[in-house]
């Protein structure tokens, strides 16, 4: 469900698609909040962000597309993330139509985005 949650989510800010091969680095690290008591009593905690990409290909790509845009990371508590995309990361202008018909897929990474560390995936656009 959280996948689906944040799919959607990904795909219904999506504003801005050609592609050119071009690798693209994504941020090599989560990065967690340690969250304190404020009006309630004993209710603490700490928010972990994971890093995410949209990847040209399909989820079935054996090794993984080239990322073509990094994304805002996932709060790991709520498991959104929002993106207001208008190019990708190598500036090519993207609208919603061209989505719609992107074969690509989002992957939201652990720590460093490799294939080793995807802790949710899915495809979107064509695919």
């Amino acid at each position: 469900m959280k996948n689906l949650l944040i799919i959607s989510t990904v795909l219904l800010i999506l504003i801005g698609s050609g592609c050119k091969k071009e690798e693209v680095t994504v941020p090599e690290k989560t990065t967690s909040y340690n969250l304190v008591v404020k009006d309630i009593l004993g209710v603490s905690g700490t928010i972990t962000f994971y890093p995410a990409s949209i990847n040209v290909g399909s989820i079935a790509t054996i090794g993984g597309g080239d990322i073509k845009k990094t994304l805002q990371s996932v709060n790991g508590s709520t498991g959104k993330s929002y993106t207001n995309i208008r190019s990708l990361n190598n500036d090519v202008v993207i609208n919603y139509d061209n989505w719609l018909v992107y074969v690509g897929y989002i992957n939201v990474y652990h720590t460093e985005p490799t294939n080793m560390n995807i802790i949710s995936q899915g495809n979107i656009g064509a695919n």
